[in-house]
Parts: structure tokens; sequence; C-alpha cells
């Protein structure tokens, strides 16, 4: 009996496109018509050296990348994905949107700072024909219609920086959360506060109160911690036990990372005199 060559589709497959002549006529005969219009093929394609299919499933997954270059000179990838098992996988798609995305990343680690094109292929060779799986992202969602209404769209974005105090104050209990996190890009978040001083009164009634003195220490730029301390306690003067377990926290943390300077001695003397 001989020996079996492993992940032989994998070794026929690789080895027949690493030739250019067969990589481009491959391609060629596959792509639709505007990427073959839109291809330089008097230098594309070239074969990257790369493989983004997970090491466990190599035995049904093989995968290959070429690196294009489009007329205009911007760069562009043909991400082919071949698979070899019997059962077809009903994520294919979602699969191929991974490894996608794992090429897009490399190419941002080359220096680039815009996403290239990628254009994907699947080979398949299976016994269940033809492939019996939808092979639209959309429908890898257990609701395709809604998916495809909320899905991969321009991003909702909760810019801080345009909403005003009022609004953000009628976020029921998140509103201290946003507050700060709008005011703690500001020179002295202190200062911010010290303007409506019945924020850091609302902030200690709510649930992050502790989080937030610890936040406020951190990211105030013009007063040292110890000041900052200060001005919070006249600001909350009947909010003492609060900010002192604010303090503990911050003790306590500064012990875990093993840190000795700055907000955690500060804490430490803080707590020192508030007893």
């Amino acid at each position: 009996m001989f020996n079996k060559i492993p992940q032989p589709h994998d070794a026929f497959f690789k080895q027949g496109l690493s030739h250019p002549g067969v990589s481009t006529d491959f391609l060629k005969a596959h792509l639709k018509d505007k990427a073959i219009q839109m291809i330089d093929w008097k230098v594309s394609p070239s074969m990257a050296n790369t493989n983004f299919v997970d090491v466990e499933l190599r035995q049904f997954y093989s995968d290959l990348v070429f690196q294009c270059k489009l007329r205009d000179k911007r760069d562009a990838y043909v991400y082919l994905l071949v698979e070899h098992q019997t059962a077809p996988d009903k994520l294919m798609s979602f699969r191929v949107l991974l490894y996608i995305c794992l090429l897009m990343n490399e190419h941002l680690k080359k220096g680039n700072d815009k996403l290239p094109v990628v254009l994907n292929l699947l080979l398949y060779s299976g016994k269940k024909s033809p492939y019996p799986y939808s092979l639209d992202l959309y429908d890898c969602f257990e609701d395709p219609d809604l998916a495809r209404e909320w899905m991969f769209k321009p991003l909702d974005i909760i810019d801080l920086s345009t909403l005003s105090e009022e609004i953000l104050s009628q976020h029921g209990q998140a509103d201290m959360l946003e507050i700060l996190l709008k005011y703690g890009q500001e020179p002295s978040i202190i200062a911010q506060l010290k303007q409506n001083p019945a924020l850091l009164k609302k902030l200690m009634e709510r649930v992050y109160g502790k989080s937030g003195v610890s936040y406020i220490l951190g990211v105030e730029k013009t007063k040292n911690a110890s000041e900052v301390l200060e001005e919070i306690k006249k600001l909350v003067p009947d909010k003492k036990d609060d900010i002192m377990s604010a303090a503990n926290q911050l003790v306590e943390q500064g012990v875990q990372q093993g840190k000795k300077e700055g907000i955690f001695t500060v804490a430490k003397n803080m707590l020192h005199n508030l007893h």
C-alpha cells in the first residue's frame, strides 16, 4: 500500500496556479467582465505568500491571494477560497468575509491608509451539485431582510462634541457617563463641573459615581489630584463617604498594579484626612 499524499487537493491546486499563465487564464475565465477590463494584466496577477485559513480547517479549505494592479495603478486583490470538504458550508460567505477582513488588515499593515478592493471567488468540487447553499452574506443571518436593512451601513455616530449638556441630561441613568466623557476632552473637567455643581451631586447618585471620581482625577489637566479632590469635597460636601469609597478603589487599584505615585498616593493621603 502506498502512502497517501497529505492534503492532495491543496497541493495540486496551489502548484497549478503558481504558474502565472495558468493563474491569469483561470482568473480571466471566472472574474466578471468589468473586473477583467479594470485589471492591468501586463503586470498582474502575482501570488501573495499569505494564508488566512485556520490551521484546523486547512483539511477542508485552501486559499490563494492574487495581488493585482488596476489600470489606474491602484492595488486590488483576488481572494480565492477552495472548498475541499464534501459537506458544503452553510456560512461560507461569512467565512469568506472573515478572511477578506484579515487580508485588508494585512494591506494596512504594509503602510497603506486605505482599504483595497478585494474580489472573491469560491472554487467548489464537492459531490452535491450544484452548490446547495446561498452565497449571499445576508442569508447567513437569522433575519436576512432585517440584516439588509440594518447591517453594513454607514456608522451611526454618537458625537458628544455636538450634543449639549441639556440634551445629554435627558438620557436617564447614562446622562453623567456621557457628560463626563464630553467634558473629559476639555482643558479642565473640574472647571466645567464647577459651572454646574449639581452635576457632581447627580454623578454621586449614579451606580458609576465612584468610577466617575476616578475618571475626573485621571483626565484633569490643570490641577493635581489633591486639588481636584478638594474641589470635589467642596462641591459635594454631603458625599464624604462616597468620595472615601472612591479613594479606597484607587488605592486598591494602585496596589494591584504596583503603583506608588500619582493619584494613588493622593488617594491614600485623602483617606487619612477624611477619617
